[in-house]
C-alpha cells in the first residue's frame, strides 16, 4: 500500500507544477523547451 501511496503522490507532485517540470527537462535536454512542435 504505501508504494501505491508514495506513486500516487510522486504523480501529483508532477503534475502539480509543470513549470517547474518543463525548466528541469530544458535543463536536462537544451532545446526541447524551445522546439515544443518537435517534443510533440
Amino acid at each position: 500500500m504505501e508504494c501505491v501511496q508514495l506513486f500516487l503522490t510522486d504523480k501529483v507532485a508532477t503534475v502539480s507544477p509543470p513549470v517547474k517540470q518543463l525548466k528541469r527537462f530544458e535543463k536536462i535536454q537544451p532545446g526541447t523547451g524551445r522546439k515544443p512542435d518537435r517534443a510533440v
